[in-house]
């Protein structure tokens, strides 16, 4: 997409201004840099589909006079017609013609290409006039049953037969590239009792994709084992392996459940996953505590939360922050989610007796100035990072609590001593991440191609719970612990409030993600 700003910039159809926002569409993966330019009125649909035609050299067409051909609508399937906004022309002897108005669609093109296993040509057409034929086919017969489908929704099962002697590689690898470009964190293969369904992880929540026969089912279970380097033969136990997709590296774990072996594979796109400390969501004066916080030359900081919340993301962005020549950051880590330049991790590996507490000794004695340790789960851990937070060491560590004000009581209830805490906690932030309102389609999702039930992309909410070490030294445990309850901090909910107010998410979202 860059070579269509370029030829755009260059022609003058928009401004410097307008490519830095071009480029920003064009990179994000949810967005769509052609639909923007027609809707933002910078170029007619029709200019447009004649520019896309010569800078990718394709042929253009106009569909003005469509006639509705009932043999191709039914071969290529109304739902993919409508969720991904392409339309079959004609049937030569060798090729199947498919309109699109966006060289981004030559992706749905490949995958199109195996469901019907024949050459597929591509030709431009204008956004408008592809829109007003797809509208049309929307209040047919062949939709009457449909209307109300979800772009993404569960891929028609009838395509089956077409890969069912067809290559099964590359129909994982289509699954596998779909997921990355909607952004997915896990995908599940999974044995139900009657179906076997395929879902993506997006923003957070499970979405059905696909339905494919049983007897295809094997073969991706079979494929995805081989891809892991797991016993295809072994069906019994649970399996754990990875492999590399593109730049993306794939977890995969398998688990025999009633009605067959389930595949669960994790997407750790590294890229996607490392963000800057002002990408986090802190309000500017939240961010200001906290890199004053992580700027001190010892102390333990806490980020807490459950499962999915994004702690680890703000513990590699503050690491990112801090990272220098002059220091030695270590970490801990399982399993290592990114991998972070000029930064010694260390993976935990349990079945060779390697935990988090042996790993932490041995790090303290190579000399660092700053230990990230992934979570605290036990009393060892918690006092081998307390006692190095109290030894001059920055620590950073993850907990698993509600609350920032909870991590307290947590702490104290796994066995360590409250003035030991005191003295070496500096900060403790809890977060939740809430899905974000489509900015196309603003909760009404029927037909949106950009997301998933009205949402697009996720927001973070935080509060913070500063602890003075030094107000709290000669006071009793009671009331160091009633002064800590009664502090007042912004809570998640009051900052998920304002994001209701700026129409960013909804009162729904904040209450399935933050109990009140």
């Amino acid at each position: 997409m860059q070579k269509l700003i370029e030829h755009l910039l260059k022609n003058k159809i928009i401004n410097q201004q307008q490519a830095v926002i071009a480029r920003n569409n064009s990179s994000n993966g949810n967005s769509n840099l052609c639909q923007w330019l027609i809707h933002d009125n910078i170029i007619a649909a029709e200019q447009l589909a004649k520019v896309i035609s010569d800078v990718f050299k394709l042929t253009t067409e106009d569909i003005g006079e469509y006639k509705i051909n009932d043999a191709l609508i039914k071969r290529v399937g109304i739902k993919k017609i409508i969720a991904l906004k392409l339309l079959p022309l004609r049937q030569d002897n060798h090729a199947l013609s498919i309109a699109i108005y966006d060289p981004a669609q030559l992706i749905n093109i490949d995958q199109l290409r195996f469901q019907v296993q024949q050459y597929i040509k591509p030709v431009i057409v204008s956004y408008s006039q592809l829109m007003s034929v797809i509208k049309k086919l929307e209040i047919t017969q062949y939709n009457s049953s449909e209307r109300h489908l979800h772009t993404y929704q569960v891929a028609e099962t009838t395509a089956d037969n077409h890969y069912k002697h067809g290559p099964i590689i590359t129909y994982v690898n289509n699954i596998l590239q779909q997921a990355i470009d909607k952004q997915a964190t896990d995908i599940h293969f999974e044995h139900c009792q009657h179906v076997f369904r395929i879902r993506f992880r997006v923003d957070g929540l499970l979405h059905t994709l696909y339905q494919p026969n049983q007897e295809m089912s094997k073969r991706i279970i079979s494929r995805l084992k081989i891809m892991a380097k797991l016993d295809i033969a072994e069906q019994r136990l649970p399996q754990d392996g990875q492999f590399k997709y593109q730049a993306i590296d794939v977890r995969v774990s398998s688990c025999p459940t009633r009605h067959g072996e389930k595949i669960v594979a994790r997407l750790l796109n590294h890229q996607h996953h490392l963000r800057e400390l002002d990408q986090l969501g802190f309000t500017p004066q939240q961010q200001q505590v906290f890199v004053e916080a992580i700027n001190k030359p010892q102390g333990l900081i806490l980020v807490t939360g459950p499962t999915g919340s994004g702690k680890t993301s703000t513990l590699y962005a503050a690491l990112q922050s801090l990272n220098s020549e002059h220091k030695n950051i270590c970490t801990v880590e399982d399993p290592i989610e990114i991998t972070l330049p000029d930064i010694n991790q260390v993976n935990v590996i349990k079945k060779a007796g390697l935990d988090f507490a042996h790993v932490l000794r041995a790090l303290l004695r190579q000399d660092p100035d700053i230990i990230m340790i992934g979570e605290i789960r036990d009393l060892e851990t918690a006092e081998i990072a307390i006692r190095a937070a109290q030894t001059g060491h920055l620590v950073l560590s993850t907990l698993h609590t509600n609350s920032s004000k909870e991590a307290i009581t947590r702490l104290i209830n796994i066995g360590i001593n409250l003035y030991d805490l005191i003295s070496s906690v500096r900060l403790i932030t809890a977060q939740r991440l809430l899905r974000k309102l489509c900015q196309h389609c603003q909760n009404n999702s029927d037909n949106c191609q950009y997301c998933f039930d009205g949402y697009q992309g996720r927001l973070a909410v935080h509060e913070l719970l500063s602890i003075d070490n030094n107000a709290f030294a000669s006071l009793s445990s009671s009331t160091i612990i009633h002064q800590i309850q009664q502090q007042k901090i912004d809570k998640l909910q009051d900052q998920a409030d304002q994001l209701i107010t700026q129409g960013l998410t909804s009162k729904a979202e904040v209450k399935r993600v933050i109990a009140t």
